[in-house]
Protein backbone atom coordinates (compact mmCIF):
# COMPACT_ATOMS: atom_id res chain seq x y z
CA UNK A 1 0.00 0.00 0.00
CA UNK A 2 1.30 3.43 -0.89
CA UNK A 3 1.70 6.53 1.18
CA UNK A 4 -1.65 7.61 2.63
CA UNK A 5 -0.96 11.12 1.40
CA UNK A 6 0.15 9.87 -1.98
CA UNK A 7 -0.90 11.13 -5.37
CA UNK A 8 0.10 14.36 -7.06
CA UNK A 9 -1.16 17.73 -6.01
CA UNK A 10 -3.93 17.53 -8.61
CA UNK A 11 -5.46 14.39 -7.11
CA UNK A 12 -4.77 15.04 -3.42
CA UNK A 13 -8.08 16.87 -2.95
CA UNK A 14 -10.17 14.72 -5.24
CA UNK A 15 -13.07 12.62 -4.04
CA UNK A 16 -14.38 9.34 -5.43
CA UNK A 17 -17.56 7.46 -4.61
CA UNK A 18 -17.44 3.73 -5.37
CA UNK A 19 -20.43 1.39 -5.23
CA UNK A 20 -19.97 -2.31 -4.61
CA UNK A 21 -16.80 -1.42 -2.71
CA UNK A 22 -16.73 -4.16 -0.06
CA UNK A 23 -15.08 -6.83 -2.24
CA UNK A 24 -13.81 -7.79 -5.67
CA UNK A 25 -13.26 -5.13 -8.30
CA UNK A 26 -14.81 -2.38 -6.17
CA UNK A 27 -12.43 -3.05 -3.30
CA UNK A 28 -9.45 -3.20 -5.69
CA UNK A 29 -10.48 0.13 -7.23
CA UNK A 30 -10.78 1.67 -3.77
CA UNK A 31 -7.24 0.61 -2.93
CA UNK A 32 -5.85 1.94 -6.20
CA UNK A 33 -7.62 5.29 -5.92
CA UNK A 34 -6.55 5.60 -2.28
CA UNK A 35 -2.95 5.15 -3.39
CA UNK A 36 -3.51 7.91 -5.94
CA UNK A 37 -4.54 10.30 -3.17
CA UNK A 38 -8.31 10.27 -3.49
CA UNK A 39 -10.61 10.62 -0.53
CA UNK A 40 -13.23 7.92 -0.76
CA UNK A 41 -16.86 7.21 -0.13
CA UNK A 42 -17.26 3.43 -0.04
CA UNK A 43 -20.75 2.05 -0.64
CA UNK A 44 -21.94 -1.54 -0.26
CA UNK A 45 -24.48 -3.66 1.62
CA UNK A 46 -22.02 -5.51 3.89
CA UNK A 47 -21.33 -3.06 6.68
CA UNK A 48 -18.69 -5.00 8.58
CA UNK A 49 -16.47 -5.55 5.55
CA UNK A 50 -17.00 -1.99 4.40
CA UNK A 51 -16.02 -0.54 7.77
CA UNK A 52 -12.94 -2.74 7.89
CA UNK A 53 -11.82 -1.52 4.47
CA UNK A 54 -12.47 2.12 5.37
CA UNK A 55 -10.41 1.75 8.55
CA UNK A 56 -7.57 0.21 6.57
CA UNK A 57 -7.69 3.06 4.05
CA UNK A 58 -7.02 5.87 6.48
CA UNK A 59 -10.16 5.93 8.59
CA UNK A 60 -12.38 8.98 8.81
CA UNK A 61 -9.77 11.30 7.31
CA UNK A 62 -9.69 9.44 4.00
CA UNK A 63 -12.59 7.00 3.72
CA UNK A 64 -16.31 7.20 4.51
CA UNK A 65 -18.19 3.85 4.61
CA UNK A 66 -21.91 3.99 3.80
CA UNK A 67 -24.10 0.90 3.95
CA UNK A 68 -26.64 1.13 1.16
CA UNK A 69 -28.61 -1.13 -1.17
CA UNK A 70 -28.37 0.49 -4.60
CA UNK A 71 -31.85 -0.80 -5.48
CA UNK A 72 -33.33 1.53 -2.85
CA UNK A 73 -33.57 4.94 -4.53
CA UNK A 74 -34.33 6.84 -1.33
CA UNK A 75 -31.39 5.21 0.47
CA UNK A 76 -29.13 6.07 -2.47
CA UNK A 77 -30.20 9.70 -2.45
CA UNK A 78 -29.58 9.94 1.30
CA UNK A 79 -26.14 8.32 0.93
CA UNK A 80 -25.21 10.69 -1.90
CA UNK A 81 -26.20 13.73 0.16
CA UNK A 82 -24.16 12.44 3.09
CA UNK A 83 -21.11 11.86 0.89
CA UNK A 84 -21.19 15.28 -0.78
CA UNK A 85 -21.75 17.00 2.57
CA UNK A 86 -18.85 15.09 4.15
CA UNK A 87 -16.23 15.95 1.52
CA UNK A 88 -17.71 19.08 -0.03
CA UNK A 89 -17.23 17.83 -3.58
CA UNK A 90 -17.38 14.81 -5.88
CA UNK A 91 -14.93 14.24 -8.73
CA UNK A 92 -15.42 10.58 -9.60
CA UNK A 93 -18.52 8.38 -9.42
CA UNK A 94 -17.73 4.69 -9.97
CA UNK A 95 -20.90 2.70 -10.59
CA UNK A 96 -19.60 -0.79 -9.92
CA UNK A 97 -22.25 -2.57 -7.83
CA UNK A 98 -23.62 -5.63 -9.57
CA UNK A 99 -24.83 -9.18 -9.16
CA UNK A 100 -24.83 -12.20 -11.42
CA UNK A 101 -27.38 -14.95 -11.74
CA UNK A 102 -28.13 -17.99 -13.85
CA UNK A 103 -31.47 -18.32 -15.63
CA UNK A 104 -33.41 -21.58 -15.77
CA UNK A 105 -36.27 -21.27 -18.25
CA UNK A 106 -37.69 -24.55 -16.98
CA UNK A 107 -38.69 -22.68 -13.82
CA UNK A 108 -38.24 -19.04 -14.74
CA UNK A 109 -38.37 -16.65 -11.78
CA UNK A 110 -39.12 -13.09 -12.81
CA UNK A 111 -38.33 -11.93 -9.28
CA UNK A 112 -34.72 -13.10 -9.62
CA UNK A 113 -34.48 -11.47 -13.04
CA UNK A 114 -35.91 -8.27 -11.61
CA UNK A 115 -33.30 -8.15 -8.84
CA UNK A 116 -30.51 -8.44 -11.42
CA UNK A 117 -31.94 -5.63 -13.54
CA UNK A 118 -32.66 -3.44 -10.51
CA UNK A 119 -29.14 -3.87 -9.15
CA UNK A 120 -27.05 -3.75 -12.31
CA UNK A 121 -29.00 -1.13 -14.24
CA UNK A 122 -31.37 0.89 -12.06
CA UNK A 123 -28.90 0.59 -9.17
CA UNK A 124 -26.50 2.64 -11.29
CA UNK A 125 -29.06 5.17 -12.49
CA UNK A 126 -30.27 5.91 -8.96
CA UNK A 127 -26.99 7.72 -8.24
CA UNK A 128 -27.19 10.17 -11.11
CA UNK A 129 -29.78 12.70 -9.95
CA UNK A 130 -28.20 13.26 -6.51
CA UNK A 131 -24.59 13.20 -7.80
CA UNK A 132 -24.62 15.01 -11.16
CA UNK A 133 -24.73 18.56 -9.72
CA UNK A 134 -21.59 17.96 -7.65
CA UNK A 135 -19.87 16.23 -10.56
CA UNK A 136 -20.69 19.13 -12.86
CA UNK A 137 -19.21 21.65 -10.41
CA UNK A 138 -15.99 19.60 -10.31
CA UNK A 139 -15.93 18.81 -14.06
CA UNK A 140 -15.90 15.22 -12.85
CA UNK A 141 -16.33 11.75 -14.30
CA UNK A 142 -18.85 8.93 -14.22
CA UNK A 143 -17.39 5.44 -14.61
CA UNK A 144 -19.90 2.70 -15.33
CA UNK A 145 -18.65 -0.85 -14.89
CA UNK A 146 -20.53 -2.88 -17.47
CA UNK A 147 -19.25 -6.11 -19.04
CA UNK A 148 -18.24 -7.67 -22.34
CA UNK A 149 -21.38 -9.73 -21.75
CA UNK A 150 -23.28 -6.65 -22.94
CA UNK A 151 -22.42 -7.76 -26.48
CA UNK A 152 -24.32 -11.06 -26.55
CA UNK A 153 -27.10 -13.00 -24.89
CA UNK A 154 -25.62 -15.91 -22.99
CA UNK A 155 -28.15 -18.75 -22.64
CA UNK A 156 -26.82 -19.30 -19.11
CA UNK A 157 -27.36 -15.73 -17.91
CA UNK A 158 -29.41 -13.66 -20.39
CA UNK A 159 -30.74 -11.34 -17.69
CA UNK A 160 -27.22 -10.42 -16.60
CA UNK A 161 -26.27 -9.78 -20.24
CA UNK A 162 -29.38 -7.67 -20.75
CA UNK A 163 -28.66 -5.59 -17.63
CA UNK A 164 -25.14 -4.83 -18.83
CA UNK A 165 -26.32 -4.09 -22.38
CA UNK A 166 -28.80 -1.61 -20.93
CA UNK A 167 -26.08 0.05 -18.87
CA UNK A 168 -23.61 0.31 -21.77
CA UNK A 169 -26.26 1.74 -24.08
CA UNK A 170 -27.38 4.26 -21.48
CA UNK A 171 -23.81 5.38 -20.80
CA UNK A 172 -23.15 5.89 -24.51
CA UNK A 173 -26.07 8.28 -24.79
CA UNK A 174 -25.18 9.98 -21.52
CA UNK A 175 -21.61 10.55 -22.71
CA UNK A 176 -22.79 12.61 -25.65
CA UNK A 177 -25.52 14.42 -23.71
CA UNK A 178 -23.20 15.45 -20.87
CA UNK A 179 -20.32 16.88 -22.88
CA UNK A 180 -21.78 20.38 -22.64
CA UNK A 181 -22.09 19.89 -18.87
CA UNK A 182 -18.37 19.14 -18.39
CA UNK A 183 -19.09 15.62 -17.14
CA UNK A 184 -16.95 12.90 -18.68
CA UNK A 185 -18.37 9.37 -19.01
CA UNK A 186 -16.26 6.21 -19.18
CA UNK A 187 -17.82 2.84 -19.98
CA UNK A 188 -15.81 -0.14 -18.73
CA UNK A 189 -16.55 -3.56 -20.24
CA UNK A 190 -14.26 -6.17 -18.69
CA UNK A 191 -14.22 -9.86 -19.45
CA UNK A 192 -13.88 -12.41 -16.65
CA UNK A 193 -12.47 -11.00 -13.40
CA UNK A 194 -11.75 -13.30 -10.46
CA UNK A 195 -14.07 -12.16 -7.65
CA UNK A 196 -16.43 -13.75 -5.15
CA UNK A 197 -19.13 -13.66 -7.83
CA UNK A 198 -17.04 -15.69 -10.31
CA UNK A 199 -15.40 -18.00 -7.73
CA UNK A 200 -17.94 -20.84 -8.21
CA UNK A 201 -16.96 -21.09 -11.89
CA UNK A 202 -13.35 -22.11 -11.13
CA UNK A 203 -10.69 -21.37 -13.72
CA UNK A 204 -11.97 -18.97 -16.38
CA UNK A 205 -10.64 -18.17 -19.86
CA UNK A 206 -8.51 -15.00 -20.09
CA UNK A 207 -9.57 -13.98 -16.57
CA UNK A 208 -7.69 -11.28 -14.64
CA UNK A 209 -7.39 -10.86 -10.91
CA UNK A 210 -9.23 -7.86 -9.48
CA UNK A 211 -6.09 -5.80 -8.86
CA UNK A 212 -4.87 -6.09 -12.46
CA UNK A 213 -8.33 -5.17 -13.71
CA UNK A 214 -8.44 -2.18 -11.34
CA UNK A 215 -5.06 -0.96 -12.59
CA UNK A 216 -6.38 -0.91 -16.16
CA UNK A 217 -9.49 1.00 -15.13
CA UNK A 218 -7.57 3.60 -13.13
CA UNK A 219 -5.23 4.10 -16.09
CA UNK A 220 -8.27 4.69 -18.32
CA UNK A 221 -9.63 7.20 -15.80
CA UNK A 222 -6.33 9.08 -15.80
CA UNK A 223 -6.30 9.17 -19.61
CA UNK A 224 -9.97 10.21 -19.74
CA UNK A 225 -10.89 7.41 -22.08
CA UNK A 226 -14.48 6.95 -23.17
CA UNK A 227 -14.67 3.15 -23.53
CA UNK A 228 -12.41 0.46 -22.06
CA UNK A 229 -12.80 -3.18 -23.07
CA UNK A 230 -10.39 -5.84 -21.88
CA UNK A 231 -8.66 -8.24 -22.21
CA UNK A 232 -8.22 -7.59 -25.92
CA UNK A 233 -8.65 -11.20 -27.16
CA UNK A 234 -12.04 -11.44 -25.43
CA UNK A 235 -13.01 -7.94 -26.61
CA UNK A 236 -12.09 -8.90 -30.19
CA UNK A 237 -14.16 -12.08 -29.95
CA UNK A 238 -17.21 -10.13 -28.75
CA UNK A 239 -16.72 -7.51 -31.51
CA UNK A 240 -16.68 -10.29 -34.12
CA UNK A 241 -19.75 -11.87 -32.52
CA UNK A 242 -21.61 -8.58 -32.81
CA UNK A 243 -20.94 -8.53 -36.55
CA UNK A 244 -21.64 -12.21 -37.17
CA UNK A 245 -24.87 -13.33 -38.85
CA UNK A 246 -27.60 -14.53 -36.52
CA UNK A 247 -27.20 -18.21 -37.43
CA UNK A 248 -23.50 -18.15 -36.56
CA UNK A 249 -24.06 -16.26 -33.32
CA UNK A 250 -26.65 -18.80 -32.24
CA UNK A 251 -24.39 -21.72 -33.11
CA UNK A 252 -21.58 -20.26 -31.01
CA UNK A 253 -23.92 -19.42 -28.14
CA UNK A 254 -25.27 -22.98 -28.09
CA UNK A 255 -21.79 -24.03 -26.96
CA UNK A 256 -22.42 -21.98 -23.80
CA UNK A 257 -25.82 -23.53 -23.16
CA UNK A 258 -25.63 -25.88 -20.13
CA UNK A 259 -28.46 -27.98 -21.60
CA UNK A 260 -26.26 -28.89 -24.55
CA UNK A 261 -23.55 -30.22 -22.20
CA UNK A 262 -26.10 -32.24 -20.24
CA UNK A 263 -27.45 -33.81 -23.45
CA UNK A 264 -23.97 -34.75 -24.63
CA UNK A 265 -23.04 -36.35 -21.30
CA UNK A 266 -26.30 -38.32 -20.98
Amino acid sequence: MGDATGGDEGTADRVALITGASSGLGEALARRLFDDGYRLTLVARRGERLTGLATELGGAERALPLVCDVRDRQAVEAAARTAVARWGRLDLLVLNAGIGGMTDFGRFDVGVAGRVMETNFMGALHWLAPCLPALERAAGMVVGVSSLAAGFGSPRSPTYCASKAALSTFLEGMRVACRDRAIHVLTVEPGWVYTEMTAPFGRLPLALDADRAARRIVRAIERRRTVLRFPWPAALFVALMRRAPAWLRERVLRLRDPRQRREKSS
